[in-house]
């Protein structure tokens, strides 16, 4: 079977939507409560406190994927090249744009980044890994795209 033959995993799509939304409501109000006209008071509503449980969830969903994924594959070298060059233009895209919009956002907590902090992005490795590589104790753009 091809892979654009596979039947997709509707109830999976679903709850992958759900964890999606509990992280952006999470972010949306935790990060920056004070631009929210009501301020950090609806941050007790379980939709937006637990919203942490959403990557977890997330997390579950993707691994089960990838598994299911990987069983249908005829051989690892070719699965992990194919999922790389799927995610890579999508994640050399964003870490552009999110190193371009961090100029338009200067006070940030850790500063503005450097071209080295593209790294994680690019490479799908960990940001310590790199912070370990090239002595800077923490890269200060995106923390989360290595988990593609």
């Amino acid at each position: 079977m091809l892979p654009s033959e596979r039947p997709r995993v509707l109830y999976l799509d679903g709850l992958r939507g759900v964890a999606i939304l509990l992280v952006v409501f999470f972010h949306s109000y935790s990060r920056w409560p004070r631009l929210h006209p009501f301020g950090d008071r609806f941050m007790t509503a379980p939709i937006l406190s637990d919203g942490w449980i959403g990557v977890q969830l997330f997390f579950m969903i993707s691994g089960f994927v990838i598994a299911l994924s990987l069983r249908g594959s005829q051989d690892f070298r070719g699965f992990i090249f194919r999922r790389w060059l799927r995610l890579f233009p999508a994640m050399l895209i964003l870490s552009f744009v999110n190193y371009g919009g961090s100029f338009l956002f200067p006070h940030r907590p850790l500063g503005l980044p450097s071209l080295r902090d593209l790294l994680p992005g690019l490479t799908f490795l960990e940001p310590e890994f790199w912070a370990l590589l090239i002595g800077k104790p923490r890269p200060i753009l995106e923390l989360s795209f290595w988990t593609l």
